[in-house]
């Protein structure tokens, strides 16, 4: 398994969590700072944009928990305004991840259902939307079951 791919979730998790807090403490002490953290999350999002499938999925098509964390990452952009149209790369991942929806309200494509419909929850929680609201709501009655 090449090396990248391995740590995708690692990275992306990385970049939604400590930059968005640092961007926050340096919002209004520390310009140079902040320019860098954004300049950091648009290199990152460039990225995963840059090597998302065809399909809308990042790195394995077995285990859409790795897209789900690509897509919270890039919704959970600090810069990006509320309300704010879903972006086209995560727009896709969305697609994809609602592609491996089960009858039984899981998300996943085999095995690890809880550990994928989870990820994928969070990441439909990011987008704020009504549209996502049957998926949220199986994935919810999947995991507690």
């Amino acid at each position: 398994m090449n090396p990248l791919t391995k740590n995708l979730p690692t990275i992306c998790i990385a970049l939604a969590v400590c930059t968005t807090s640092a961007l926050a403490q340096a919002s209004g002490h520390d310009l140079s700072l902040k320019m860098e953290i954004e300049r950091a999350i648009a290199k990152g999002t460039n990225y995963l944009e840059s090597t998302q499938a065809e399909n809308g999925s990042w790195a394995s098509d077995k285990y859409p928990a790795i897209s789900a964390l690509a897509i919270t990452s890039i919704m959970g952009d600090p810069n990006r305004k509320e309300g704010a149209e879903i972006p086209t790369s995560a727009a896709k991942g969305y697609d994809y991840l609602l592609s491996h929806r089960k009858p039984d309200g899981g998300i996943y494509s085999q095995g690890l259902g809880v550990y994928n419909t989870a990820l994928s929850s969070v990441a439909f929680l990011a987008a704020n939307d009504d549209k996502f609201r049957d998926a949220i709501l199986g994935a919810r009655k999947y995991l507690i079951s």
